[in-house]
């Protein structure tokens, strides 16, 4: 709000600066009352904000725990990663046990190959027309005209056709140019057919049935073979060397085969899945109760309280989360069971791993029940707790949108404030200009008067 300074004509006042020097003491008050409510307001809802970050956090390792996919982890391993190795199917839960295996041989790609001597020059002139190619169920198309009628060509035309179902390349060799055509697709699925469709039989040499291959066509280098083994002497066969069904859960990728050569698979429990899971508890309940401290402190050396000091909600949330630890331990002594977690001092939370992992492999249902589920002591109530607080319509969140509230009513308040210093502004101009102008009427007769007096006194004088 700018304000002109003006000299008062009658008075020689600067009308101006009184009136700012006026309105700005009317406004020190009301306006240092709403800084003081506006940083409140922004201090409370970063404090808010950070227990609710603290508590999502919190809830995330709860769920995580609830679920119970942690005590069900699993590891596989092989004794032999030479010839396999093996990976749990992800969102997977494989039986444990034991498995014996056996690779007799691995799939492999077909690899067909044209006669050398039919083509003894790079540019040696093809006949013309359509192959057609089949493998693994998809069929494509290669013409070949007079500019594309040489080996090379051709083979780049294969190559751009078959989108990676084929892959075709030239191998120059002492008696002339072979055209070298592999599947791309492993095992039986990935056999090749090519027929001559169009131009007659002058691309019979590039042409193969697998059903039956006849003189003067391509001849199969490499068969389409099925990868074969044995999982505990049942006899498998896969187009694939990664598959993925043999046992439930688990993939299994073959990588070398030998006849008679056996190992094992093992699936087994992966307690670290389930000590990741409580220590992530551990840690995040420690943060929460962290935050609320923090929140809610006071330095009595500087005398300055931080947003929720004193607040309510803070001592209720803090003795509430105490207390659900202390009936898990309750929960967990009648079990006879320790929790593998201790208590510090201060209320914070240690995780003892040796502790945790002794009691999980003597009582596991029972150590897992304590955790998981939907009626797990431990997890049970703080997850209610939580929901109550950050959840939809929490008491966190609809302290948010209070507080949002109060901070616009801080700017609508101070958007009064303003509106109420323009019209004391204009009252006090008006008062002072009034002033102005009695005072140069008075000004104007005190001058008539003196000159009045003097006149009168220099005729008596004279």
């Amino acid at each position: 709000m700018a304000l002109v300074s003006t000299v008062g004509l009658g008075s020689g006042l600067d009308i101006g600066s009184l009136v700012k020097q006026l309105v700005d003491a009317e406004r020190a008050a009301p306006s240092a009352a709403l800084n003081r409510r506006e940083a409140r307001t922004k201090a409370q809802i970063s404090a808010v904000g950070q227990v609710s970050s603290a508590f999502s956090t919190l809830k995330a390792a709860v769920d995580k725990l609830r679920a119970g996919t942690a005590f069900e982890a699993r590891k596989v391993t092989s004794n032999d990663t030479e010839r396999l190795t093996a990976t749990i199917r992800s969102g997977q839960t494989p039986a444990l046990g034991t498995y014996t295996l056996e690779i007799d041989s691995l799939a492999t790609a077909q690899k067909l190959q044209s006669d050398p001597t039919a083509v003894t020059a790079a540019d040696t002139v093809l006949g013309t027309g359509t192959l057609s190619f089949t493998v693994n169920g998809a069929s494509f198309d290669v013409v070949v005209t007079d500019s594309n009628n040489d080996i090379y060509a051709l083979a780049s035309a294969i190559n751009s056709a078959a989108a990676g179902k084929v892959q075709a390349a030239v191998v120059r060799g002492d008696t002339g140019y072979s055209l070298s055509l592999t599947s791309g697709s492993l095992g039986s699925a990935g056999e090749i057919s090519i027929s001559q469709t169009a131009g007659g039989s002058s691309l019979s040499a590039f042409t193969y049935n697998p059903a039956s291959p006849a003189p003067g066509t391509l001849t199969e280098q490499t068969p389409a073979d099925d990868a074969v083994f044995f999982i505990d002497g049942v006899r498998r066969t896969s187009s694939s060397n990664v598959v993925g069904d043999a046992i439930d859960g688990l993939e299994l990728t073959l990588k070398k085969a030998e006849i008679g050569k056996s190992f094992t698979v093992s699936v087994s429990e992966d307690r670290s899945g389930a000590q990741a899971a409580v220590q992530g508890f551990v840690t995040a309940y420690n943060a929460a109760l962290g935050t609320l401290r923090k929140v809610s402190a006071y330095d009595q050396e500087n005398n300055t309280a931080q947003a929720l000091n004193g607040d309510a909600f803070v001592r209720s949330a803090t003795t509430q989360l105490r207390n659900f630890i202390s009936d898990a331990f309750r929960a967990a002594a009648a079990e006879n069971i320790k929790l593998g977690i201790d208590t510090t001092v201060d209320g914070s939370l240690e995780f003892n791993a040796a502790t945790f992992n002794a009691n999980l492999s003597a009582n596991p249902n029972a150590v897992k029940a304590l955790y998981s589920g939907e009626g797990a002591v431990l997890t049970r109530n703080v997850h209610a707790f939580l929901e109550s607080v950050i959840g939809q319509d929490g008491s966190l969140v609809q302290r948010r949108t209070g507080l949002d509230t109060r901070l616009k009513s801080v700017t609508r308040d101070r958007d009064a404030l303003d509106r109420r210093m323009l019209a004391v502004e204009d009252r006090y101009r008006k008062q002072f200009v009034a002033l102005d102008g009695l005072l140069g009427k008075l000004n104007n007769t005190s001058q008539y008067l003196s000159q009045q007096l003097a006149g009168l006194a220099a005729s008596q004088g004279g």
